[in-house]
């Protein structure tokens, strides 16, 4: 019985390789490291435009349920705005109410108030400090800060 070698069969396996095989694994480990940062980028942008959103829609809300609130009442327009701000973050849950600072912080200060009757307003401040996710990225402004101002209805104003 005779064996048959094919030509080949005694070479190492080495020589068989294309030479092109490690350039994946180069362009993976370089494309890798951009297209992580820009991912995690998206998803910390998103996570600031949330709360930025999260933090307006409190405070506005909170300056509505002013509304209903004459100046003599307890408590006044600027704390009800505040405690209604405060609940609606509880509601909420991407912010901590905890963690906002509600300015100005006096209620009879004329920074909470501007103006005289009958066209006073009410002036409500919200700031938090966003904390990223990943942190990978600059954001724009560390502090997101929220201001609304209201002219308090001519039920409030008469009084």
């Amino acid at each position: 019985m005779s064996v048959w070698l094919r030509e080949d069969q005694g070479k190492t396996a080495q020589s068989h390789r294309d030479p092109q095989n490690g350039g994946a694994v180069v362009e993976f480990a370089i494309v890798l490291p951009i297209f992580l940062t820009m991912m995690f980028g998206a998803i910390d942008y998103g996570w600031y435009f949330f709360q930025k959103f999260t933090l307006a829609a409190a405070v506005q809300s909170g300056v509505r349920s002013a509304l209903s609130v004459r100046e003599i009442d307890t408590p006044d327009p600027w704390t009800a705005a505040k405690n209604a701000a405060l609940a609606n973050l509880a509601n909420g849950g991407a912010i901590a109410p905890a963690s906002v600072t509600w300015g100005p912080t006096d209620p009879t200060s004329p920074a909470d108030y501007s103006g005289t009757k009958p066209s006073r307003a009410l002036i409500l401040t919200g700031s938090y400090t966003f904390i990223p996710l990943v942190g990978l990225v600059p954001l724009p402004n560390k502090t997101l800060t929220y201001s609304i101002t209201m002219v308090l209805d001519a039920q409030n104003a008469a009084i």
